[in-house]
């Protein structure tokens, strides 16, 4: 097939691959809005989970369970893993999706519940260490002002330009 028939035959999809792509918008925005309900429903559970290991097996120094082996909190664990179709991101990708993760909460969050928005987000850290990928994006952020560390391991955002907390919550 010549070139020129090639360019015509991509103008003439283009409005219907634009409006496959507000469709697919819309059904995330939809799932994202479920997630978030969840999300606040397994918080609730989770705190109440932890308040029931504390009455079970207290941590007291006077206790006659202080020698004893406190079992874990109990559920799925706190980072689920990835989709088998999440998208690796690394670098910037990496950087703006937790920007994304943060800007769309508005609160600190800490490491492990950001990697845990990742993932529910449909993204997977690509590579090695990906913890430590994620602490080091998170840093790189802190250094430019994009992010403040709260405390050890919790980020809360910095400040953003308005085009690139548009950009972040679009990701």
């Amino acid at each position: 097939m010549p070139i020129h028939q090639r360019r015509l035959l991509r103008y003439r999809d283009r409005p219907a691959l634009l409006e496959r792509q507000r469709q697919l918008s819309y059904v995330a925005i939809a799932i994202d809005a479920q997630q978030r309900s969840l999300a606040a429903q397994f918080g609730e559970i989770r705190h109440e989970l932890v308040s029931l290991r504390e009455r079970l097996w207290p941590r007291r120094p006077g206790s006659a369970l202080r020698n004893v082996r406190r079992p874990r909190v109990g559920g799925p664990p706190p980072i689920p893993p990835p989709a088998p179709t999440a998208v690796p991101v690394r670098g910037r990708d990496l950087r703006y999706a937790a920007l994304g993760v943060l800007v769309r909460t508005g609160l600190p969050m800490s490491l492990p519940e950001i990697h845990r928005a990742l993932h529910l987000g449909g993204y997977r850290i690509a590579g090695q260490g990906s913890v430590k990928r994620l602490g080091d994006a998170l840093a790189y952020e802190c250094t430019k002002g994009r992010v403040v560390r709260v405390a050890r391991g919790t980020y809360a955002l910095g400040e953003l330009s308005p085009a690139r907390r548009r950009r972040a919550r679009a990701t």
